[in-house]
């Protein structure tokens, strides 16, 4: 009985820190195979045949295996996102690419927010507090409309802002919901520039951010994001008339 307390304590910390063990993990191991160099656009332009080819004749184990990656890959907070959505819209269309990276972004910050609240508030206060105290304002203003801001508009990382919202304790179905509405539009319009991949590089344009820039993939999103932004802007208007 005198080695209760000890498992007992062991245990705790193994559910505490046990999921961000495995994704500590998996970053490692990504960073030692050279993981950035094998999930880029330079990979994507010279391997795109041979990868269409292959998922063209397993479009279920593919999208299935799509899934499970790139989840994986958002829940370690691996910067692989643009490349991975634009493969998705190449491989499966705007629509199938739009829907399976979503419902990937969706499941990764799911396991990285509840990462992040098992290992608790003064875990990741110390490491991850100056980008908590910049968005904790925000977060107490208006915590929907700020993080739908945030994802249409991603001024901070996708990660950092997930971390944030777990710790500044936003319910779980409220950060899904508004993280799904955010990223959709954002996805679909790398899934379409993914759609358009093989004309791309037969016209031997370089893959860049750069392209979203085009008035058919930025409007949507310039649209929305003034869309998330009003309702904060209406509220801090009214707060500030009502205190003179």
């Amino acid at each position: 009985m005198a080695n209760l307390p000890n498992t007992t304590t062991a245990f705790h910390t193994l559910k505490r820190f046990g999921p961000l063990t495995v994704i500590g993990a998996v970053v490692a191991v990504f960073v030692l195979l050279d993981g950035p160099r094998w999930v880029s656009f330079d990979t994507l332009q010279s391997q795109y045949q041979s990868i269409g080819e292959w998922v063209s004749e397993r479009p279920v184990k593919s999208a299935a295996l799509y899934l499970l990656v790139f989840s994986l890959m958002v829940s370690c907070a691996l910067p692989v996102g643009s490349v991975m959505i634009t493969l998705g819209g190449f491989l499966f269309g705007i629509a199938g690419g739009t829907v399976l990276s979503v419902a990937s972004a969706g499941i990764g910050a799911m396991v990285l927010f509840y990462a992040t609240r098992l290992a608790g508030g003064d875990f990741f206060e110390k490491r991850a507090g100056p980008t908590v105290a910049k968005l904790r304002s925000g977060f107490q203003k208006d915590a929907v409309g700020y993080l739908f801001f945030m994802r249409v508009v991603p001024v901070f990382p996708f990660f950092a802002v997930t971390v944030a919202a777990s710790l500044l304790g936003m319910s779980a179905r409220t950060f899904l919901l508004v993280t799904v509405a955010g990223i959709a539009p954002v996805n679909a319009a790398w899934a379409a520039l993914g759609s358009n991949l093989g004309t791309l590089l037969d016209s031997r344009e370089a893959i860049t951010a750069e392209l979203l820039l085009q008035p058919r993939f930025l409007l949507p999103i310039v649209a929305l994001a003034v869309l998330a932004v009003v309702p904060v802007l209406l509220r801090l208007y009214r707060a500030r008339t009502s205190s003179e």
